[in-house]
């Protein structure tokens, strides 16, 4: 059970080790809020950690009025403790099949590869979530965390299906679909890039749009491949685990092997 010295959060003390120690604890326990994202774990508080704070509040300790800190031996640091020692993140569930005829390469849709990886922390195809009513779904992209702002390159030749549209917290997302008939949703963008929208080809490298940042401070490209077998909206909520259309492909391997040219 973690222990705190003082008060870490809106008007805490903020002791370093004490927010490293709150840092970890809401990452261990985001699968019990709704579409939680794990934050980083820096020692530093800022907006992110406050904002996960207050909803952690909100949506596990109950209170209708969050203060966005966490006091020792406090409602919230006893939460938080009770949800690492009685565990409630689900298992991942099983991946879809891999993807039929997609032969090409693709070209890594960032300038560089993130830091941190796109194959664990959450950030994973398949890692556990908690839907806004309580349930539980599996992430269905990969995330690739970058800062607000980075260009966003087409992973391949292409055509721009739908103008960029609300995603989530407070960020958009465009569908591409690539040669061969693969779809990609680049999610959590600010905007497309100049002159990129609905009916635009787009070429191989070519900046089509931008990260944009969400809510709780934080920033990345959300990634989600289809392999275009199936039609319609590619968000299916009554389409369990991963509430999404039918064709939803793993990108890990494609990130895996995709080139930096």
């Amino acid at each position: 059970m973690e222990t705190i010295s003082a008060s870490v959060g809106a008007g805490g003390a903020n002791r370093p080790q004490d927010v490293i120690k709150v840092q970890n604890l809401l990452n261990q326990n985001r699968a019990r809020v709704p579409d939680a994202r794990e934050i980083t774990v820096d020692g530093l508080v800022g907006p992110e950690t406050i904002n996960a704070i207050i909803n952690f509040q909100r949506h596990v300790v109950g209170l209708s009025n969050p203060d966005g800190r966490v006091d020792p031996n406090g409602r919230t640091l006893r939460a938080l403790n009770q949800g690492v020692n009685a565990p409630t993140i689900p298992a991942p569930l099983p991946a879809p099949p891999a993807a039929p005829g997609i032969s090409v390469v693709l070209r890594f849709p960032l300038n560089a590869r993130p830091r941190l990886s796109y194959k664990t922390g959450g950030r994973y195809f398949g890692a556990p979530r908690t839907t806004s009513t309580g349930g539980h779904r599996s992430h269905a992209g990969c995330d690739l965390i970058v800062p607000k702002g980075t260009s966003i390159l087409a992973v391949a030749d292409g055509e721009v299906i739908r103008n960029p549209y609300y995603f989530y917290s407070g960020t958009y997302a465009l569908e591409v679909r690539h040669t061969g008939g693969f779809v990609v949703r680049y999610g959590e963008i600010s905007t497309a890039a100049q002159g990129v929208s609905a009916g635009s080809s787009v070429t191989r490298g070519q900046v089509i749009a931008f990260v944009g940042k969400l809510e709780s401070g934080s920033s990345m490209l959300h990634f989600e491949m289809y392999a275009g077998t199936a039609s319609g909206s590619l968000t299916v909520r009554g389409n369990p685990p991963y509430q999404r259309r039918s064709d939803l492909l793993d990108p890990t391997p494609y990130l895996d092997q995709a080139t930096l040219t």
